[in-house]
C-alpha cells in the first residue's frame, strides 16, 4: 500500500514538473525575443531614452533580460528533470546568488522607480539640477544595482557551508543557503528589508502617487494636466501591480515562517508561490508592449512593407579634396560624380573655423558657419544660409550634446530643430527632426576612400530640410578627430615607434654580444640580418615619420597645420617604400646577385656555343 501511494505521489510530481516546464518554456521564448526587441528599440530611438522616466525602466529591463537569459533556463532545466542538475554545492551557490541577486536588484529598482515617478510627475524641474540629479537619480539607482551584489556575495558566495544542506530535488536547491538554514534572525531580516521592505515602498508609494494626481485634477478643473500625467501613472502602476502580486503572498508566508511556524506553506511555497516571482520577468516585456504605442508602430513598420515615397531623393557625392586654393576644403558634385556643384572653404583661427559655401551657379557664398572647438570635437556654432529665390538669410545655431560614445549635434532655427547623429565606430551620420523618427537626410562616408581624400555619399530624402545645409555642416562635424587620432596613433605612428625602438635595441644587443664575447666569427654572423633590418627599417621610418607628425599635430591642434605641403608633397614619400625595397633587398642578398650573373653567364655561353661553323674553304 505504502509503495502504491509513493509512486503515485512521484507521478503527480513529475506530472507537475512537466506542467511547469511547459508553461515556463512556452511565455520565455516570447519574452525573451521581445525583451530583446525592446532593447533595442531603446538604443536607436535615443529620444525616447532621454525621458526621464523612461531611462529607470530602461535600467529595469535590462536586469528582467538577464533574469530571462541566464536564471531562467536553470529553472525550465530542473522541471525538464524534476532534479537539479549538476547536483553540486557549487552549481547551487552560484545558482541561488543569482536569484537572490536579480530579484532583489528588481524589488529595489521597482521601489526607487516609484519614489523617483513622484518627482518626476509633480516637480520634474528638479531634476534638471545636476547635483540633485546625480543625488536623487542616478546614485539611487547604481546603489539598487551594487547593493544586492555585494550582499549576496558575502552571505552566499564566500559564507558557504560543507553543501550538506542542499535539497536537490527542489527548485533552486530548496533555496537552502548557509544563512537560511543555520542563521534564522539574519534570514528573517533578509525577508523583511530586502523584500519585504521595497514591496511596502512599491504600495504606498503607488497608492500615494494616485491620491496625489486625483487631488491636483480635481484641484485643477481640468484634463490637461491629467493628459500629461496619465501615461507615467499607468506605467508605473501596471508594473508596480505585477510585483505586488508576485512577491506579496511570498513574503508574507517566508515571514511566518521564520518567525512562528517554520513548515508553515512549505510545500505549497516551493511548489506553487514561489513560481509566482518569474511572472514578473515573464509579463513585463508584454506590459512595456502596451505602454510603449512608439513601439508598437517601429516593430508594425518593420513587418509591414514600406509605401514608396513620392519625394525625391537627392544624392550628392562629396570629397575632401583641397581645390584651387581652397585649403581644407570640400568639393561637392552631382550623384553621377560629375558636375561641381559647390566648393566648401575652410579657415582656422586658433580654437575657431569659419567654413563657407560657394554655390557655383550662382557665384556666391550661400552659407557660412562659424564654430569653436577643442581638441576632441565640435563645441558650438552659428550658421547663415541665403534663400537665393527670396535673398533672405536664415540663421542658426548648431550644439554638441556630450555624448559620450558617439557623435551628436543639434541644429536650430525659426523654433526648429535637427538632430544629426553618428554612432560609435559608425559611417553613417542621419539627420532628423528632434524627437522624430523621419530621417531627413543621410551621410555616409566610404569605407575604401582613401585616408587624405575623404569621401562621402550624401542623400536628401525630404523636402523639408533646407538644402544647402547639408553639404555645409555635417562633413565638418561628422569628421571623429577621435577616431582620427587613434588611426594615426595606433595604426600608423605604433608600428613606426615599435620599428624604431626595435632597431636600436637590436643594435645594442648586438654590439654588447660583440663586446662580450671578443670574437669576429660571431660579429660575421650577426652582421648580415643587422644591416638587413636596418636598412628596411630605416626605409620605412623615413618614409612614414613626417607624416604621422603633421597627421598628429593636424589631429589635435590645428586641421590646416602644413596640409599643402604634406598633401602634395611628404605623403608622397610612402611612395617611397614599395619603389625602393625591390633595390634594397638587390644589395642585401648576394645570392640574388649572383643567381643573376649566373643566367647571363649561361646565356653568353649558349651563344657562344651555338654559333654556325663556317667551311674551312
Amino acid at each position: 500500500m505504502s509503495n502504491s501511494t509513493t509512486e503515485i505521489f512521484f507521478d503527480e510530481k513529475h506530472i507537475m514538473h512537466q506542467v511547469k516546464f511547459a508553461i515556463l518554456l512556452t511565455l520565455q521564448i516570447p519574452s525573451l525575443v521581445l525583451s530583446l526587441l525592446i532593447l533595442i528599440f531603446f538604443s536607436i530611438h535615443r529620444s525616447i531614452l532621454r525621458a526621464r522616466q523612461n531611462q529607470a525602466l530602461f535600467v529595469l529591463l535590462i536586469i528582467n533580460f538577464i533574469q530571462v537569459t541566464f536564471d531562467l533556463p536553470m529553472v525550465i532545466h530542473y522541471n525538464h528533470l524534476g532534479r537539479v542538475s549538476p547536483a553540486t554545492h557549487a552549481y547551487c551557490t552560484w545558482w541561488t546568488f543569482l536569484e537572490y541577486t536579480l530579484n532583489g536588484a528588481g524589488e529595489m529598482l521597482m521601489a526607487t522607480i516609484s519614489i523617483q515617478r513622484h518627482i518626476i510627475v509633480f516637480n520634474a524641474g528638479a531634476f534638471k539640477i545636476r547635483s540633485f540629479r546625480y543625488l536623487f537619480h542616478h546614485l539611487p539607482l547604481l546603489i539598487c544595482i551594487i547593493y544586492p551584489i555585494i550582499l549576496y556575495l558575502i552571505i552566499i558566495v564566500f559564507d558557504s557551508c560543507d553543501g550538506t544542506q542542499w535539497d536537490f530535488n527542489a527548485n533552486v536547491c530548496g533555496l537552502a543557503n548557509c544563512f537560511m538554514v543555520y542563521n534564522k534572525p539574519l534570514a528573517a531580516a533578509d525577508w523583511g528589508v530586502n523584500n519585504g521592505f521595497p514591496i511596502i515602498v512599491i504600495t504606498v508609494a503607488n497608492v500615494a502617487l494616485i491620491i496625489r494626481v486625483v487631488r491636483q485634477r480635481i484641484r485643477c478643473h481640468g484634463s490637461v494636466s491629467w493628459r500629461k500625467q496619465r501615461k507615467m501613472t499607468l506605467q508605473l502602476l501596471s508594473i508596480s501591480c505585477l510585483y505586488i502580486i508576485a512577491w506579496f503572498p511570498g513574503i508574507i508566508v517566508a515571514i511566518i515562517q521564520h518567525l512562528v511556524l517554520p513548515t508553515f506553506l512549505l510545500e505549497i511555497q516551493i511548489e506553487y508561490i514561489f513560481y509566482l516571482t518569474y511572472m514578473i520577468c515573464l509579463f513585463i516585456p508584454w506590459i512595456c508592449l502596451g505602454l510603449f504605442p512608439e513601439f508598437i508602430k517601429w516593430i508594425w513598420n518593420g513587418i509591414t512593407p514600406r509605401k514608396t515615397s513620392s519625394v525625391e531623393i537627392r544624392s550628392y557625392f562629396i570629397e575632401k579634396d583641397p581645390f584651387n586654393g581652397w585649403t581644407d576644403g570640400l568639393s561637392i558634385f552631382d550623384s553621377k560624380e560629375k558636375h561641381l556643384l559647390y566648393h566648401v572653404k575652410s579657415t582656422s583661427y586658433f580654437f575657431e573655423k569659419r567654413v563657407e559655401l560657394f554655390d557655383r551657379s550662382s557665384q556666391q557664398i550661400t552659407a557660412t558657419l562659424t564654430y569653436s572647438y577643442n581638441n576632441i570635437k565640435v563645441k558650438q556654432g552659428e550658421f547663415s544660409i541665403l534663400n537665393l529665390s527670396s535673398n533672405e538669410r536664415l540663421n542658426g545655431t548648431i550644439k554638441d550634446t556630450a555624448r559620450l560614445f558617439h557623435n551628436e549635434y543639434i541644429m536650430k532655427w525659426n523654433e526648429q530643430s535637427v538632430l544629426i547623429e553618428t554612432k560609435f565606430f559608425s559611417i553613417l551620420t542621419t539627420f532628423r527632426y528632434e524627437n522624430h523618427n523621419e530621417i531627413l537626410a543621410t551621410l555616409d562616408e566610404r569605407v575604401f576612400s582613401s585616408l587624405w581624400r575623404n569621401k562621402y555619399d550624401l542623400q536628401k530624402t525630404s523636402l523639408r530640410l533646407f538644402s544647402n545645409v547639408c553639404g555645409l555642416a555635417n562633413c565638418y562635424l561628422v569628421y571623429n578627430k577621435v577616431l582620427g587620432t587613434f588611426d594615426w596613433a595606433v595604426d600608423n605612428g605604433t608600428p613606426i615607434f615599435l620599428i624604431i625602438l626595435a632597431n636600436v635595441g637590436l643594435v645594442l644587443r648586438v654590439v654588447r654580444q660583440r663586446l662580450r664575447r671578443q670574437g669576429l666569427i660571431t660579429w660575421r654572423k650577426q652582421r648580415r640580418m643587422t644591416i638587413q633590418l636596418l636598412s628596411v627599417s630605416f626605409l620605412y621610418f623615413f618614409a612614414w615619420f613626417p607624416n604621422i607628425f603633421i597627421g598628429i599635430i593636424q589631429q589635435l591642434f590645428n586641421p590646416t597645420f602644413l596640409f599643402d605641403i604634406q598633401f602634395n608633397y611628404i605623403f608622397d614619400l610612402t611612395y617611397l617604400i614599395c619603389l625602393l625595397l625591390p633595390w634594397i633587398c638587390l644589395g642585401l642578398f648576394p645570392e640574388f646577385i649572383k643567381w643573376i650573373r649566373k643566367l647571363f653567364s649561361k646565356r653568353n655561353q649558349r651563344q657562344m656555343t651555338i654559333r654556325p661553323v663556317n667551311d674551312l674553304t
